[in-house]
């Protein structure tokens, strides 16, 4: 069920600050001041004069007072008045705020074509909440008539600025609409984000949108590489540095939507992009073929990790959970370690705990749980035991663990556990055999590798990723620990 749109006022001011002369600031603020010791006599006294004279914060903190019986008796007639002038004067909040008068139906007549009106008003501007609400009556077809697709476009809009409720709908509404609609709700998104933020630039001019590339933010540049990886282009390393790859991976994609292919890193193209938030029941492009397989786990309720040579150059990343193919994108990636954190727009129950303390000893017992040789193997989990054979990797690598459990290809990016279910590491690689032969005369067996727990949950601990852990004293059967795996442990599959 649709969310219906806001309606009610937060209860105290909003102290937003004029702008002007010097005096204009330093009696605005003596109100902002007086608010904050509840002093709300000397706020109107200080905030009256400064609205009557035209500005405008003062005239929409006045209108609130009003709305909230602070300092005044409450009047919504008297608020009215007040955000008036402020819409007279194109502010974007006083837009939204009289449109929520007219949909409560204070201190104005009922009218939700009025209220469609204002939130449109305030929501080009980029406000968020107006953004939503418009959406809600595009929804539920108040004061406009009812169109997913353009209530789609409105809720993309305010979820690509965090609106909770506005991403919720979006995901409601897609259930309700056609692949062709929602095409055409996504391209209707990225140019209406593009135009609010070209007329932003114009009537701030002064105020630069594009960042130069030199000086661009890492986390900028990362979260543009993440979502253009998302959105299958290949912006080369996820590492927050701009180079070839990336720029032209930008350049592509706004020869894709019909933008200026400049290859600029800015807010603005962050914006586009996250408005094109990948929609998970996609399916795979109709060109893009299965490529490769590996295996992956959960570590909390939305979040898998995996090998980043799992994920490497997919344009689409599914994965199987409960029997139903559902689409992933990367969220980060650690090419030196070969590890990758994945994201799904779904939730499960069950996920891994990692071994909190002790080290994992030579001759430890472990097990791999994974998903080798798909197609050609079972298509259920494979589960098998081994020993910690080696403490570290092939050149004595210490990023690495020795593992005599039985590894084929498919398992790559799948849990190690140790005798109480914990994660003690993640598979990687098992000795190339053949080369090896070639060279000593001799087939190896069973020489393969995991990457140590220590690694992993550094990396998740560097990019904010959550995850429990556990000191468990009490060993599990193996067929308990195999039961446990298969609800966190899933087949994932590369398109390219």
């Amino acid at each position: 069920m649709l969310k219906e749109a806001e309606k009610i006022f937060c209860a105290g001011l909003l102290l937003l600050f004029g702008m002007g002369s010097g005096v204009v600031y330093a009696d605005f603020q003596a109100g902002v001041d007086a608010v904050k010791k509840g002093d709300f006599a000397t706020a109107l006294r200080e905030w009256k004069p400064l609205a009557q004279r035209g500005v405008v914060d003062a005239q929409l903190n006045l209108g609130l007072m009003y709305v909230n019986g602070d300092g005044v008796p409450q009047d919504y007639k008297e608020a009215v008045k007040w955000f008036e002038k402020a819409v007279e004067q194109g502010d974007a909040m006083a837009q939204y705020t009289l449109g929520l008068m007219y949909v409560n139906g204070d201190g104005v007549p009922q009218d939700y074509k009025e209220a469609a009106r204002l939130y449109e008003k305030a929501a080009e501007q980029g406000y968020a909440k107006a953004q939503y609400n418009l959406g809600s009556m595009y929804g539920n077809g108040k004061g406009v008539l009812q169109d997913y697709v353009k209530a789609h476009m409105w809720w993309n809009i305010a979820a690509s600025s965090g609106h909770k409720s506005a991403a919720e709908n979006r995901g409601i509404v897609e259930k309700m609409m056609t692949a062709s609609q929602k095409a055409e709700a996504q391209r209707l998104a990225v140019a209406k984000v593009e135009e609010i933020l070209r007329k932003q630039d114009s009537t701030q001019s002064e105020k630069e949108v594009a960042t130069p590339i030199n000086k661009a933010p890492k986390e900028l540049v990362l979260s543009i590489q993440r979502k253009l990886h998302n959105l299958g282009y290949k912006p080369g390393p996820l590492d927050g540095k701009v180079g070839a790859k990336t720029t032209e991976a930008i350049k592509q994609f706004q020869r894709d939507y019909n933008l200026t292919p400049t290859g600029h890193v800015s807010d603005e193209l962050l914006t586009i992009l996250i408005a094109l938030e990948v929609d998970t029941s996609k399916p795979p492009k109709s060109s893009a073929q299965l490529a490769s397989t590996g295996t992956g786990f959960f570590i909390n309720e939305y979040s898998a990790i995996t090998n980043y040579h799992v994920v490497e150059d997919c344009s689409n990343l599914k994965a199987v959970i409960d029997g139903k193919k559902v689409t992933a994108r990367v969220d980060a990636i650690d090419e030196t370690t070969d590890i990758a954190l994945i994201r799904f727009n779904q939730t499960v129950t069950n996920h891994v705990e990692f071994r909190l303390k002790g080290k994992v000893e030579l001759g430890e017992k472990v097990y791999v749980a994974g998903f080798p040789l798909r197609g050609l193997l079972a298509k259920d989990m494979n589960f098998v035991s081994g020993e910690v054979s080696a403490m570290a990797g092939m050149d004595n690598d210490r990023k690495y663990l020795q593992i005599s459990a039985p590894v084929q290809p498919g398992n790559s990016g799948g849990p190690l556990l140790d005798e109480y279910g914990n994660v003690v590491g993640m598979v990687v690689a098992k000795l190339n055999a053949v080369e090896i032969a070639k060279t000593t005369g001799d087939i190896p067996q069973n020489i393969n590798f995991a990457i140590k727990g220590s690694l992993l949950k550094s990396f998740l601990d560097i990019n904010g990723a959550n995850y429990k852990t556990s000191n468990s004293t009490t060993k599990m059967t193996s067929s308990k620990i195999a039961h446990l795996a298969q609800d966190f442990t899933m087949p994932i599959e590369c398109y390219q």
